[in-house]
């Protein structure tokens, strides 16, 4: 990240948790996550609404309970993102933070389905 105002952001939340930082396809087998980082992936001129959702319940189904799901999009040094926190139990995202305009889709809880 190069915005010195999203590190600070990010800081309070992620770098309280222990960071595994993979590009193992295998390891989505066999671990759960604490954060997963989705940048410019989930965007409003790909997806709508509905199967944006759909995605984010997969990748929930990696998240641990409480953990944090940064969802955005950056291009050049403009980045725009939105922080939430997994509640596994709920089976809902809780908004937590926003760094410039957020992400495309943002609401304060987004429930997901098939999990």
């Amino acid at each position: 990240f190069r915005n010195i105002c999203l590190i600070k952001l990010l800081n309070d939340e992620i770098y309280k948790k222990d960071i595994f930082v993979t590009n193992k396809l295998e390891d989505l087998n066999t671990k759960s996550f604490n954060i997963i980082i989705c940048l410019n992936v989930l965007n409003k001129s790909y997806y709508s609404f509905e199967e944006s959702r759909e995605y984010l319940s997969q990748y929930c189904n990696l998240l641990e309970d409480n953990g944090i799901l940064l969802l955005g999009r950056n291009h050049d040094e403009d980045e725009n993102v939105s922080l939430f926190k997994y509640s596994k139990k709920e089976k809902k995202l809780i908004f937590s933070k926003r760094i410039k305009n957020g992400w495309d889709y943002e609401e304060e809880k987004i429930f997901l389905e098939n999990i």
